[in-house]
């Protein structure tokens, strides 16, 4: 970063050379000088951790210079900033040669997302069965997933190598093969958690996710994995904590 660091004092960038700054446009790297852009900067360091851990900083800083010029903040609050840093880095794969890089960055985006969302109360299974004990029809009862609930699609397994990253544990080895993998990234009380999703179980959450009714929701998920045991599967997802509590106008 000694080059950044000379942009800083006022070193003109197109005068300058050395690993991985060749990869940083003159009129990006200049931007340095404005103290609200290294802000931003700053902001996607930190909601982006495993990528800039994978490239490190100085290309990293490439990418969120590319991001900024392509995407400028529109709000003054810099939570949450960086909606779209998977499509900066896809646009880059040809410098970067890392296809699953925007793997670690969109779940790298679903734990700020879970971080950062409003708390709200959990839906339990005494509430679902008191429904149901009172004469209600489950079929159309409506599960909420709450706002931190984030489920990713991914086509490459980064899953186990991500998790060891964010936990600050040791990488691991072994090649990646591009494959599909879901991910269910939620917060539970204050600590943000993530597993891997059954093809089954995501055909439920995003059914629900949709709006559909927990009839329906069970179909889409039957329909996708057949031998699923529903009854164990709703009982893991309401121990878990990932549905809110609602009025019972929402039930209907």
């Amino acid at each position: 970063m000694q080059a950044m660091v000379k942009i800083c004092d006022g070193a003109d960038a197109r005068t300058l050379s050395g690993d991985g700054f060749a990869y940083i446009a003159p009129e990006f790297a200049v931007v340095y000088r404005n103290n609200s852009v290294s802000a931003f900067l700053d902001v996607l360091r930190a909601n982006y951790k495993t990528v800039l851990t994978l490239v490190g900083e100085d290309y990293f800083s490439a990418l969120a210079l590319a991001y900024l010029d392509k995407y400028p903040a529109s709000q003054r609050s810099l939570v949450g900033y960086g909606k779209d840093f998977d499509h900066i880095i896809d646009a880059h794969s040809g410098a970067h040669n890392l296809a699953y890089l925007s793997s670690f960055a969109k779940l790298d985006r679903a734990w700020t997302l879970a971080h950062t969302a409003a708390d709200t109360q959990v839906h339990s299974m005494d509430m679902l069965q008191e429904f149901a004990g009172s004469g209600g029809d489950l079929e159309r009862y409506h599960l909420r997933l709450k706002p931190d609930v984030n489920l990713v699609h991914n086509d490459w397994p980064v899953f186990a190598l991500w998790s060891n990253l964010r936990d600050d544990t040791d990488l691991g080895g072994g090649d990646l093969e591009k494959n599909t993998e879901y991910i269910l990234v939620w917060r539970r009380g204050l600590e943000v958690v993530y597993r891997v999703l059954k093809p089954g179980e995501l055909a439920f959450l995003q059914a629900l996710q949709n709006g559909d009714t927990l009839g329906l929701a069970t179909v889409a998920c039957l329909g996708t994995a057949p031998e699923t045991d529903m009854g164990v599967l709703l009982d893991g997802m309401m121990a878990a904590g990932i549905f809110m509590k609602q009025d019972g106008g929402a039930h209907a």
